[in-house]
């Protein structure tokens, strides 16, 4: 079993709460995976190969608005791919 953080678009913010009573989160939310470096992915087999559970590191999630976004940058490490994330956004309150 993995324990997962719920929906939250890391672009604008939209969560469970802004989704209608009775659809689908699939048709709104995506869970996008970046890339690791070889070490974090070795540390991240390790963890789970000990039962770790939670949610990764470089598993994040995109409402379908920003996904195709998200998902052009999806070849990058998951520190990278948020930096240039970030550049692309008016600054966030």
């Amino acid at each position: 079993m993995v324990v997962m953080l719920p929906p939250h678009c890391y672009v604008c913010g939209l969560d469970l709460r802004d989704v209608p009573d009775g659809q689908d989160l699939s048709s709104t939310f995506t869970l996008v995976h970046f890339a690791l470096s070889r070490e974090a992915e070795a540390a991240q087999e390790a963890r789970a190969r000990a039962g770790w559970v939670g949610h990764l590191e470089n598993a994040v999630w995109f409402c379908n608005g920003h996904v195709e976004l998200a998902q052009a940058l999806a070849h990058l490490h998951w520190l990278e791919a948020k930096a240039l994330i970030d550049a692309e956004l008016p600054q966030r309150p």
